[in-house]
């Protein structure tokens, strides 16, 4: 009796950017990323972690993964929000708003050279805006 043969094929590319787009987005490495996702929870298309490192970097997959790689996108984004955490725009955002609501009430609340750092990364940002 011969062994059932398997399909394979190739993740969709749009899938592996919207993995790193994602990734980017809120600055977490992959492996948080695989932390978040179901993947490797018990079932159909049960994927390790080198897989999906694997299977990013252009290696094989089974239809049964592709789908859950693909629904793992709105998992992880989904884990995430319920975590509390913040794409980087807005945690950035929050944290420079947090710091100055901070030196308003007590401005030796900064060592020497913090707001030096603080100005200059403002100044930076409000360039690139004003060149857009």
């Amino acid at each position: 009796m011969s062994r059932p043969i398997v399909r394979t094929e190739k993740l969709d590319m749009e899938t592996v950017v919207l993995i790193k787009e994602l990734c980017a987005e809120y600055g977490i490495l992959r492996s948080t990323y695989y932390e978040h996702s179901h993947l490797g929870a018990p079932g159909e298309g049960q994927l390790s972690y080198m897989a999906l490192l694997a299977a990013m970097g252009g290696g094989n997959v089974a239809p049964e993964q592709d789908g859950r790689i693909t629904r793992s996108i709105s998992q992880v984004r989904v884990a995430l929000r319920n975590a509390g955490r913040l794409p980087l725009r807005k945690q950035v955002l929050s944290q420079l708003t947090a710091a100055l609501a901070a030196w308003e009430e007590d401005p030796d609340v900064f060592a020497p050279g913090e707001l030096t750092t603080l100005r200059r990364i403002a100044n930076r940002a409000a360039g690139r805006i004003d060149e857009r």
